[in-house]
């Protein structure tokens, strides 16, 4: 079974889904890294938080993401200086 995986700010109380696979170290999973949007999403959700509190964790820390704001990578339209 496949798990979502999420970067998550702790600070900010925003999160990014950004992965799925198994559990490391038996199994990387799949990283999103071949979609443009995420990575411009992905990009901006790092620069933002830089020095934040980050954790990347699997989906089934519902609980610890409520209350949290969903980053949409799908919609992210990335802001030109």
């Amino acid at each position: 079974m496949s798990v979502d995986r999420k970067i998550t700010c702790e600070d900010c109380k925003e999160y990014l889904w950004i992965a799925q696979g198994g559990c490391p170290p038996d199994h990387e999973g799949t990283f999103y890294s071949g979609e443009p949007h995420t990575m411009a999403a992905l990009k901006h959700f790092l620069f933002k938080h830089s020095e934040h509190n980050l954790k990347f964790v699997p989906e089934h820390y519902a609980d610890y993401l409520e209350g949290y704001k969903e980053i949409d990578a799908d919609n992210f339209k990335e802001v030109k200086r």
